[in-house]
């Protein structure tokens, strides 16, 4: 008895085993189909900005800016987080000798600083940085942002804290550098407003590009390397409110 149990049991498991050995092949070729539709499936880009402000304790405008950052990612999956910046763009403005003179006559020499570049000077000037976003735009503002950078980079603008006549030609502030980008439906006047006040004037000047402006996409700030940074966010609930102190 003990023997037929024996030869029957492996029976089985030489039946089991032509069972597994023909559905195998089946299932490694299924998982190689699997794994070339995910290899090829295309990447696709999405787009997103950071709106900045820095100012001072004292809100003095000569230690005040205005400037952003617009960002082109890439990525295959539908989660955020797999997405990776392939190029980041920042448009602010500033004289070129970084010594903002309110009242200055006359035009001078302009620089697009770098974002890194421009964090160097606010901390040299003892002020605070704000951030509204990063949101994510179309893809139309990001090419804007674009054209506007090489605008600023070819020479053919001049740095002027007071800027009202020469707008939107030879000459501009750092506020109007970054909404000149969005021109082409009236120029936008902010008053006798500077940093946080103008930035946020600014981003609701953007906000027909915004894409579900009440989500903010933090994994853009840990790419770009601003986490360590004191950096206070803000959202367009705040626009208009005084700075914290």
């Amino acid at each position: 008895m003990n023997i037929k149990r024996a030869c029957l049991l492996l029976s089985i498991i030489a039946v089991a085993s032509v069972a597994v050995g023909s559905l195998s092949p089946q299932m490694q070729q299924h998982k190689a189909h699997s794994e070339s539709i995910e290899a090829e499936a295309p990447a696709r880009s999405a787009y997103y900005m950071i709106v900045f402000a820095s100012q001072s304790e004292s809100n003095e405008p000569r230690s005040s800016h205005t400037f952003a950052t617009f960002v082109k990612a890439r990525g295959k999956h539908e989660s955020e987080e797999d997405f990776r910046i392939e190029e980041a763009h920042t448009i602010s403005w500033m004289p070129s000798t970084l010594d903002v003179v309110i009242l200055r006559l006359r035009p001078e020499a302009g620089a697009n600083l770098d974002l890194q570049a421009t964090l160097r000077w606010a901390d040299s000037v003892g002020a605070r940085v704000y951030a509204w976003g990063p949101y994510q735009i179309q893809e139309e503002l990001y090419e804007r942002a674009l054209a506007q950078e090489a605008r600023l980079n070819s020479g053919a603008v001049q740095y002027k804290a007071v800027d009202d006549r020469f707008r939107p030609g030879p000459a501009s502030n750092c506020i109007h550098a970054v909404s000149d980008i969005a021109g082409d439906d009236g120029l936008l006047h902010v008053g006798r407003q500077w940093g946080q006040a103008a930035s946020g004037v600014v981003v609701e000047h953007f906000r027909r590009w915004l894409i579900d402006p009440e989500r903010s996409h933090p994994w853009v700030k840990r790419q770009l390397g601003l986490d360590d940074r004191p950096i206070i966010t803000l959202t367009l609930n705040d626009y208009g409110r005084a700075p914290a102190r």
